[in-house]
């Protein structure tokens, strides 16, 4: 894994999007291939809140996607939600307006965080706390559906959510408070 972080770190260096995304193209696949039809079953399957139809054309615009357990050192390049046109969404205090959104920052900031209710908009808190309980009982919970180009983005090197914000928040904070990272298994595209 040393050698992958190196490749990563190296990559998020290069100086033009155009060879970023050449060389994170390039770079090995890990897990097991599962196309966008399999990914999109698992997603209406365990989709506790509803579909959401912008959540459907992410997972369809990417055709194969790589099933694998999560690894600690994933963690770090797994970047948060971040709400730019609302001031008061959470993503705007986890986040620390938006400058902070790696996975386990983000956590460091949920564990630590102060607000106020009043100031801030409906933010489904229950399936974060659902989420986290059952990583405390080692429930496995529904893969974490990510994307290193979501929409079509050029590649950054880091991973983006494209369902499972509040679980991986939950496992974030899990992580960070118990030391042992829950069993959970991640869907690149």
């Amino acid at each position: 894994m040393f050698i992958k972080e190196s490749l990563e770190k190296i990559g998020r260096n290069l100086p033009l999007a155009e060879v970023r995304e050449m060389y994170f193209g390039n770079l090995p696949k890990e897990g097991t291939r599962v196309t966008s039809t399999e990914v999109l079953n698992i997603y209406q399957q365990f989709s506790g809140h509803g579909i959401e139809q912008n959540t459907v054309d992410l997972i369809r615009f990417h055709k194969v996607y790589r099933k694998r357990l999560l690894d600690a050192r994933d963690l770090p390049t797994i970047i948060w939600y971040f709400d730019y046109q609302n001031d008061r969404h959470i993503s705007n205090i986890l986040t620390k307006g938006g400058l902070e959104r790696d996975l386990l920052s983000v956590a460091r900031n949920c564990i630590g965080m102060e607000y106020d209710p009043r100031l801030v908009d409906q933010w489904r808190e229950d399936s974060f706390e659902r989420a986290l309980e059952g990583y405390s009982q080692g429930i496995e919970l529904p893969p974490l559906i990510l994307s290193s180009r979501p929409g079509g983005a050029r590649p950054d090197g880091y991973l983006h959510i494209i369902d499972g914000v509040h679980r991986s928040l939950a496992l974030g904070v899990s992580y960070l408070r118990s030391g042992v990272l829950p069993r959970q298994e991640i869907l690149i595209a």
